[in-house]
C-alpha cells in the first residue's frame, strides 16, 4: 500500500475505467490531481485548480470528461481528464455536492447526463424550521452541450 500525498482536505476519489488512474478533489486548496499508476507506483501525475471547495467527482463512462462539483462555487466544473485543463462549466447549480453520470453502455459520451443534486433544495412558502420547508432538487444536464435536461423535485 502507498501513501500520497494529493493536497489539503482530500474530499473526494473516483478511479477511471483503466483500473490504473484516480482522481482526487483536494476541498481545501480548490485542486484536482490526477494520479497514476494505481497498480505499481502510483505518483501524482498532473494538477489542474477547479472552483472552491470541490466536493464530488463523476467520470464520463470512457473517463474522457471529469465533472467536478464546486460546493462553494455553486458550479460544476468539466475538466478534459488527458490534458487536465478546464474546458466548460455548469454554472446554476446552487450548492452542489455529488454528481453522477449515466452509462448507457456504448462508446459515446456525448449522449450521457450528469446528475447534480442541491444539497440544501429549495425553500418554500412554508419557511425555514418546517419539516416541508424545503423541496429537494436534482438538476441534470446533457454531456453533449451542457444544457439542462429538466430538474427532478422532491417533496
Amino acid at each position: 500500500m502507498a501513501r500520497i500525498e494529493t493536497g489539503a482536505r482530500p474530499s473526494s476519489v473516483v478511479i477511471h475505467p483503466d483500473g490504473d488512474t484516480a482522481f482526487v478533489a483536494n476541498r481545501g486548496d480548490a485542486t484536482v490531481v490526477r494520479i497514476e499508476g494505481l497498480a505499481a507506483a502510483p505518483s501524482v501525475a498532473a494538477t489542474v485548480e477547479v472552483g472552491s471547495e470541490p466536493t464530488g467527482l463523476a467520470l464520463s463512462p470512457t473517463g474522457a470528461t471529469l465533472f467536478v462539483a464546486e460546493h462553494a462555487e455553486g458550479s460544476v466544473g468539466v475538466v478534459d481528464t488527458a490534458s487536465m485543463v478546464r474546458t466548460g462549466s455548469i454554472d446554476p447549480p446552487e450548492n452542489p455536492y455529488a454528481l453522477a453520470v449515466t452509462n448507457d453502455g456504448d462508446a459515446d459520451d456525448a449522449d450521457e447526463l450528469v446528475f447534480v443534486p442541491e444539497l440544501f433544495g429549495l425553500p418554500t412558502e412554508d419557511g425555514e424550521g418546517a419539516d416541508t420547508s424545503r423541496t429537494g432538487l436534482v438538476r441534470h444536464y446533457r454531456t453533449r452541450d451542457l444544457e439542462p435536461d429538466g430538474p427532478i423535485t422532491l417533496s
